[in-house]
């Protein structure tokens, strides 16, 4: 999973109507001016911190009430105007949804979690911690991230506490323990939300902290690629056992890549066959994403945020990567996104693992082709540049940028030091030694994220968190 690093819009706003004057009738327009959110009868704009504070005032009373029978409380009421139509302009899909614009120009057009590219009005911006149960998240822009259709399907309205399996001693009483797979969803913690502001403020922090979010610097290094293969294909009628069994026959490819001779031979029915590690027989492939469990270093995620609340269990720091790669489980509510699904029908509605794998082979040819120009002109000469530059294109048009870099890095390991030579001269630091082979895999990830002097004209990944990629 690529890192990314955010920077919130300096002036962000929802533009609203002209004047907000004319819609005081709205619920939601007197309650942010009743509550001081807003100080003026006629406000012409609104920025997501003013909104937010609204939802915050919104929240805790929710809160106080146990959130069980909301439609009781004018809270309850205005909650029902911000998550549906009836809200309007001022509905909270009206006011989030302005800032997919920036998030696509910090971050790029691609979905946050698999990479996938998005170029069309499809690509959402998506809530990490989710605002239908957790409304003060709703307008929070460090809650924001980018995701296509088939994440955004496959994320639901979760995470929440119903699928967090940790065992945690919740502040609320109304929260019973849950260890790991031992209770059933429906005696867990759907419908019972937390009854105190403390708690609902440990309850965000503990989901925040759970999950190997792309804003966490240690995303990259915390899921791993590995390319499979079957010597049999699946045919588009087929019925679940004979996927069961199709799927169980995809086995680790042992044989060293072969970037000179690795290639697709065929991408049908939602398969890609390949030769794959110098062989000479074509074998339906795939580049399978894993996670990692267990605690991850402590660089790799911020301090729990909104802090622990005193006399509160603190609410600790072990993002769990695993966690989010696999399909949700309807009894442990373990898992999330669903990464590795592979859709042999019709539809080919999820194209995740097809376009992942197709990146993978595009950057082992792309690592051919740079090692050659290296090799026949010299990495400071300008047809390596050139060829550096359209490989970086290439990558930036399939996306996946993680797994360009894997690829890469199983060829020429990123070692400490100095990149290969730039157009312009060095980047920032110190200059290099002399006689240094530069580094493919540096070379890559510094042009692609626009980390060169001077910085290139296109960012392929633009926000790229680049600290964890290369040591």
């Amino acid at each position: 999973m690529r890192p990314i690093t955010k920077i919130a819009p300096t002036s962000a706003q929802y533009p609203g109507p002209a004047n907000y004057g004319v819609n005081l009738g709205n619920p939601i327009v007197t309650f942010l001016i009743n509550s001081g959110v807003v100080h003026s009868t006629t406000p012409t704009s609104i920025t997501f911190a003013q909104y937010n504070a609204g939802l915050v005032k919104i929240q805790n009373r929710l809160v106080m009430r146990k959130g069980n029978n909301p439609t009781t409380s004018e809270a309850g009421d205005l909650k029902v105007d911000l998550t549906t139509k009836s809200g309007g302009v001022f509905a909270l899909s009206s006011i989030y949804g302005t800032a997919r614009l920036h998030l696509i120009s910090n971050l790029g057009a691609f979905c946050s979690f698999c990479e996938m590219p998005v170029g069309d009005s499809n690509l959402a911006v998506e809530h990490m911690i989710p605002k239908d149960k957790f409304l003060i998240e709703a307008t929070d822009y460090d809650n924001f991230l980018l995701c296509c259709p088939t994440c955004n399907s496959c994320k639901e309205e979760f995470p929440c506490t119903d699928n967090y399996s940790i065992p945690i001693g919740w502040a609320d009483t109304a929260i019973p323990p849950c260890p790991a797979g031992t209770l059933p969803l429906s005696t867990r913690t759907l419908n019972k939300f937390p009854s105190t502001v403390g708690s609902y403020q440990q309850l965000t922090s503990v989901l925040r902290n759970a999950y190997m979010w792309p804003i966490y610097p240690g995303a990259y290094r915390n899921f791993h690629h590995e390319i499979q293969s079957n010597p049999n294909s699946l045919p588009l009628t087929h019925t679940p056992a004979q996927k069961t069994t199709w799927l169980a026959g995809f086995v680790p490819v042992t044989a060293a890549p072969d970037p000179a001779n690795d290639r697709i031979t065929a991408v049908q029915d939602g398969q890609v066959t390949a030769i794959v590690g110098g062989g000479t027989t074509a074998e339906i492939v795939r580049v399978r994403v894993s996670g990692v469990g267990g605690t991850i270093a402590a660089n790799s995620v911020p301090a729990p945020n909104p802090a622990a609340v005193a006399g509160y269990p603190s609410a600790g720091a072990a993002p769990n990567s695993h966690a989010m790669v696999e399909k949700r489980n309807s009894t442990t509510g373990d898992g999330m996104l669903n990464l590795n699904k592979m859709d042999i029908d019709w539809s080919f509605s999820d194209r995740r693992v097809v376009n992942r794998t197709k990146a993978w082979f595009a950057a082992l040819s792309a690592f051919n082709r740079l090692n050659i120009a290296q090799g026949v002109t010299g990495a400071a000469s300008a047809a390596y540049q050139l060829m550096l530059q359209e490989v970086c294109s290439t990558a930036g048009a399939m996306g996946f940028f993680s797994t360009w870099v894997r690829a890469f890095d199983g060829q020429a390991p990123a070692t400490p030091g100095p990149t290969g030579p730039i157009p312009g001269g060095a980047p920032p630091g110190p200059p290099p030694p002399p006689n240094v082979v530069p580094n493919a895999t540096v070379d890559f990830v510094m042009r692609s994220t626009g980390n060169v002097t001077p910085a290139p004209a296109v960012v392929e990944f633009p926000g790229t968190n680049i600290a964890n990629t290369i040591p």
